[in-house]
């Protein structure tokens, strides 16, 4: 525990389980599988350490065809999985791993969220909503 609060001190954030694994490499702390065998999970370790996890974000489906059309609106063009990656980590768009879980494969859910329509044939952004 106090191992997770000095590096997160010294990252000023909360480690990630790649900086804990790096952090163990230098000596400095526990590896992740450790502190998950200690604590019963990664997330239990960090909460004994004093750290605020976030809430993971639930969508519904409808959210999630809603947002895959505001990120192809904005790109101009369908989203690839990076694309979709890159927003989700900007709390643009739910994670890929959502979108598979809740509508299935990235083809599947921009044929559901009609996702061509809103491209015109040139790769110009469309008008439509």
């Amino acid at each position: 525990m106090n191992q997770l609060k000095k590096l997160g001190k010294k990252l000023g954030r909360k480690p990630t389980d790649r900086d804990i694994n790096e952090a163990c490499k230098r000596g400095e702390t526990a590896s992740v599988p450790t502190f998950s065998r200690e604590f019963g999970s990664l997330i239990k370790a960090y909460e004994s350490a004093g750290f605020k996890l976030k809430k993971p974000l639930e969508y519904t489906k409808a959210e999630i065809i809603r947002k895959l059309q505001e990120l192809t609106r904005q790109l101009g063009s369908l989203p690839g999985y990076n694309d979709i990656k890159r927003a989700s980590k900007e709390g643009k768009c739910p994670s890929p791993n959502t979108i598979y879980k809740k509508i299935g494969p990235l083809e599947t859910a921009r044929k559901i969220a009609r996702l061509s329509s809103l491209i015109s044939t040139n790769g110009t952004k469309t008008n439509r909503k």
